[in-house]
């Protein structure tokens, strides 16, 4: 699996958590993408070396097929939402207390 398929596979996963407008909007894209690389892994040829070298080919292509599109879509979407911004993702608790013994 080459850096591209990974990234893609873990972005995918990312959706799952990303706040729920966010995930409705990318779903369908994830789903597209998941099921184009599991074809991708499934293939098969004449022997388990030429499987391989066909299942990586097919499924890289599949990455650089979607890719920067998912990644500009999820980072747009993010930024929307200000959830790119600095600070955005400030502790819930503002006073801060030392826990004495």
């Amino acid at each position: 699996m080459n850096q591209t398929e990974e990234a893609l596979s873990e972005a995918c996963k990312l959706v799952v958590f990303l706040p729920n407008d966010v995930k409705d909007a990318l779903q369908d894209q994830r789903k597209r993408i998941l099921e184009d690389l599991k074809q991708a892994y499934a293939k098969e040829d004449v022997d388990w070396f030429t499987t391989q070298r066909t299942r990586n080919r097919v499924a890289r292509q599949v990455a650089t097929l979607y890719a920067e599109s998912f990644f500009d879509e999820m980072t747009r979407l993010l930024d929307e939402k200000g959830w790119l911004e600095r600070g955005a993702l400030k502790s819930r608790f503002t006073h801060k207390r030392r826990l004495e013994v």
